[in-house]
């Protein structure tokens, strides 16, 4: 899952480095090809959103098996948690200098969340659903307050909604009612939502595999079937509304709330297929997600760094077409599949995650 998860969120991140801030956000800016547009739909209907949401749940999961971790060894649960989750807020540190939090920087926005929703992991599974459920649903409430803030015109959206060449690019000074209150608030709402809707699904035994096949069919089933056309339907309803400024924010409600339902979706699917002995063909590319999750924290920075210095800093905005990017991934995807398993086969651990237990369980870890 972490493996996928990884991958899926290169395809946004490029976008997110590589193209106009408000391309991102928009299918009809640095879309020159029809090509370029099937990237961008792919992107958008396939990864956006739909990643972060399974490395959250993944994430969500995580603390809550560690919680458990923590009492088996006699260690205070609490501390042992936010000292784990502080070394992962210091790694997102470096380039969350360079980059805002919601452009590929996920450690440092996940690690503050998380560290101010400790408690409520330690809640029963289903207060910790109720309460994932409720935040998630609260961030796609208050978005049209955001978007009644904002001119109809879209004075104040700057680089999140107008191209480079739009007088609107980048107001200054800076309007009181620029998007980055809209960005932290639903970001963050969905963030610790998400995380614990993932312990709820560690507590139910659902994200370790442990339910009976027909079960994680029936959830594969469901999950896409409200996540797709919810997905398209941002797609068609900012088509149709020619992307103007008054539906810069509403136009995202229906893709936001297809983010989990794809992500139960996906770890469905992954659960039956790695459920499945017969690797077949497919070998390499199930060996190679399986290396990638293992090293889940040390390809996301490679990721988040290879994308704010180089593809960013270095060769510029638009330097690349949407069409470019895409074949980049799998590029870079094949890529990091080969050598995280080539480590793999000499190391127990990625680079990072062996400094991160070195330093939250303070010794050497044994290889």
């Amino acid at each position: 899952m972490r493996g996928f998860a990884v991958l899926g969120l290169a395809y946004m991140w490029a976008s997110a480095y590589g193209l106009q801030h408000a391309a991102f956000y928009r299918l009809d800016i640095d879309s020159e090809t029809a090509s370029d547009w099937v990237a961008g739909i792919v992107g958008h209907l396939a990864f956006d959103l739909k990643a972060s949401a399974l490395v959250l749940l993944v994430f969500g999961a995580g603390i809550a098996r560690l919680l458990d971790r923590a009492q088996e060894h006699g260690r205070h649960p609490k501390r042992f948690l936010l000292w784990r989750i502080a070394l992962l807020f210091v790694i997102g540190v470096p380039p969350g200098v360079h980059a805002p939090l919601w452009e590929g920087n996920y450690h440092l926005f996940t690690a503050f969340w998380a560290m101010l929703t400790i408690p409520l992991f330690r809640r029963k599974a289903r207060t910790q659903l109720v309460a994932g459920i409720t935040l998630v649903v609260l961030a796609l409430a208050i978005t049209p307050l955001f978007q009644s803030s904002f001119a109809a015109d879209g004075l104040g959206l700057s680089q999140y909604w107008w191209p480079d060449t739009h007088p609107y690019f980048d107001q200054a000074p800076v309007p009181d009612n620029h998007p980055t209150g809209y960005f932290i608030v639903t970001i963050s709402l969905r963030v610790m939502g998400t995380m614990l809707i993932g312990s709820a699904l560690y507590r139910y035994r659902i994200i370790q595999g442990e339910r009976e096949p027909a079960f994680y069919r029936r959830l594969a089933f469901y999950g896409f079937v409200t996540g797709i056309p919810l997905s398209a339907g941002s797609i068609i309803w900012m088509y149709l509304a020619d992307y103007k400024p008054s539906v810069a924010f509403i136009g995202h409600i229906p893709n936001a709330a297809s983010a989990i339902p794809m992500a139960l979706g996906y770890l469905a699917l992954i659960v039956l297929w790695a459920k499945n002995e017969d690797r077949g063909g497919a070998g390499f590319v199930k060996n190679g997600l399986e290396a990638v999750g293992r090293m889940a924290l040390t390809n996301s920075v490679v990721l988040v760094i290879a994308g704010t210095f180089i593809i960013r800093e270095q060769l510029g905005r638009n330097y690349f077409s949407r069409t470019d990017l895409a074949l980049l991934v799998v590029v870079v995807s094949l890529a990091q599949m080969y050598w995280s398993s080539l480590w793999l086969r000499r190391f127990e651990y990625g680079p990072l995650e062996w400094v991160i237990r070195a330093v939250t369980y303070r010794q050497r870890p044994t290889p």
